[in-house]
Parts: C-alpha cells; structure tokens; sequence
C-alpha cells in the first residue's frame, strides 16, 4: 500500500469519527428522541415493537387499557453479585475494609447465598407483589377522575376496600328530592317506609324524566334509621333495574342526609340489599363542598382465570 492510499484511508476514518461524534447523543436525548428506549436497553429489556393482536371478527376495540409489573427478581446473572462479593472478599483479606464495608460484604454474601440457583426468578417480595398487585394502595383512573384505593382488611379470598371519591361542590335542590354527581349523577329522596317503595317502577320513571335530568340520572331512595346511619335502595341508570348496592349512590345519600337531615355528621353507615356499606367525609360548614370522601365496603374474589392473547 502507498503512503498516499494509506492517508485518504486514514483521513476517511478520522472524518467518520468526527462525524459519529458530532452526531452523538446522550440517552438522555435518546429517550427524549425515542421514549420507548427508556424500557428497551437502558433497562433490563429490549423494546421490540411488534403489531396488536387483531380483535375478533364482530369487534372494533374502543379503549385498550393494560396495567403491568414486573415484580421484584433476584438479578439474571450470576456474575452481578460474583464481581462484588469478589473485590469485597479481597478487600477483606487485605484488612482494608472499614466497619461499614464489614458490614456491606455480610450482606451481600447473604444476598448472594439467597440468589444461588434462582437468577431472574421473582424474589419472596416479589413474589408477594405479584399476589398482591404492588401493595396495599392501588391508583386507577375512572371517567370521573383519578381514584386511590386502599385494602384495609384481607383474610384469604375476602377483604375490605377504601375508596377515594371525587369531591362534592354542588347539590341541587327540588321539591323533596336532592341531585348530585359523585362520579355519576344522582337523585336522592327520603321515605319513610323504604320496603313499601316500587324501586323499579318509581326508578324508572323519574330516571327518565329528562325535563329535570336530561343525561338521565341514578335514582335513590332513603330511609333515616338513626345517627349516621340509613338505609338504601337503588335504581341504576345502564343496568335499567334495581340493584344489590351502589357506591356512588351511598356517597350520594350519605352526602344528601348530612347536608339536609344530619350536618354536623360526617361518617355514615348504610345499609344495602346486598350488604353493608360505610363513607366518610370532610364538610366546610356553611357551603356545599364535600371533600376527601371515602367509601369503604367488602371485598371478595369471585373469579379466577387466564388470559390467552393469542385467542383475544
């Protein structure tokens, strides 16, 4: 080779560097560039877009919501804790570790011992994670706004549920009967005799008077029983009939009778046909603002299954 194919070569290359250089971007900017990198090779996985299942034959998909976690793994590889544990042992030996790093080195053996033979599988906690879905709190966001929702109790396949509501800052007042909107819109009346209510009938009538209620309206009725606490039945607007209990309905009469019966009370117990409910509250005396509601009521497991997305 001559010494002047050997200078363009070389000044080709060096120009390629430069260039390479120039273009370069931090991940910073890459992930802004791309965000779907920010999952992909600065974390564990690789993004690799790929096409969705197609719906089935009849359906067009309207809303496609996922919620995934990963769980907390001992590391894929062995060599993650063998570098560490490696220098730390040597350290060791050489008496230059200080207290702390004595200290460090004993649990990362400990780490290590539990992660032999198990690298990538989920780790105990992740394990309890994965039952439990991440904890005790769970965020979810409804038509109405976004909800915190707490377990409070658990006991095998049954439980206990905090929910937070969205917050009450008008109730409209008519002729013996309050409406309100606590997610979705309500009608609440007093009765005196609530089993001698037509609930069907008389539910389904005033939820499609749209002279007063023209996106219709859920329709409850309320007999007072007590200091804090009513009782409840239902006719839900969508379901077209009465129903077994309705969460929003109980924020709603429990909000109407301490704002027209009870207004110095702020926690209610009601009782439905399928069971009972609570909610509590935050009153501004003087106004009709109703914040940090809580509806809290039990749970149970009543299914359990796959989900095949090959068949989706």
């Amino acid at each position: 080779m001559n010494r002047l194919a050997l200078k363009l070569r070389f000044c080709a290359a060096f120009l390629l560097l430069g260039l390479w250089g120039a273009d370069a971007q931090t991940a910073r900017e890459q992930i802004a560039a791309v965000p779907e990198r920010a999952g992909g090779i600065y974390h564990s996985y690789e993004y690799r877009p790929a096409a969705a299942a197609p719906a089935p034959d009849g359906y067009t998909p309207f809303y496609i919501s996922h919620y995934g976690r990963h769980g907390s793994r001992w590391h894929a590889s062995e060599s993650v804790y063998a570098g560490p544990l490696k220098i730390l042992r040597k350290a060791a030996e050489a008496g230059a570790l200080t207290p702390l790093g004595r200290d460090v080195l004993g649990r990362v053996e400990i780490i290590a011992a539990d992660a032999d033979k198990r690298y990538g599988d989920l780790s105990p906690r992740g394990v309890a994670e994965h039952r439990g879905i991440g904890g005790e709190t769970k965020f979810f966001d409804a038509a109405d706004g976004l909800h915190t929702a707490r377990i409070r109790r658990l006991k095998g396949t049954s439980g206990e549920i905090e929910l937070g509501m969205i917050a009450v800052r008008e109730i409209r007042t008519g002729d013996g009967w309050w409406f309100l909107n606590t997610g979705v819109p309500h009608y609440v009346e007093f009765v005196d005799d609530l089993e001698a209510v037509d609930v069907t009938g008389r539910g389904r009538a005033i939820r499609r008077d749209t002279a007063r209620f023209p996106q219709g309206t859920n329709v409850n009725f309320v007999q007072i029983t007590g200091d804090g606490t009513i009782c409840m039945r239902t006719y839900e607007r969508g379901v077209e009939n009465e129903t077994l209990a309705c969460g929003t309905g109980a924020t709603a009469a429990a909000i109407v009778t301490a704002f027209a019966r009870q207004p110095h009370t702020t926690d209610f117990r009601i009782t439905v046909p399928g069971g009972a409910l609570a909610v509590r509250f935050s009153h501004e005396q003087g106004t009709q603002t109703y914040t940090d509601i809580r509806l809290t009521g039990p749970s149970r497991r009543v299914f359990e299954g796959v989900f095949d997305s090959e068949n989706f």
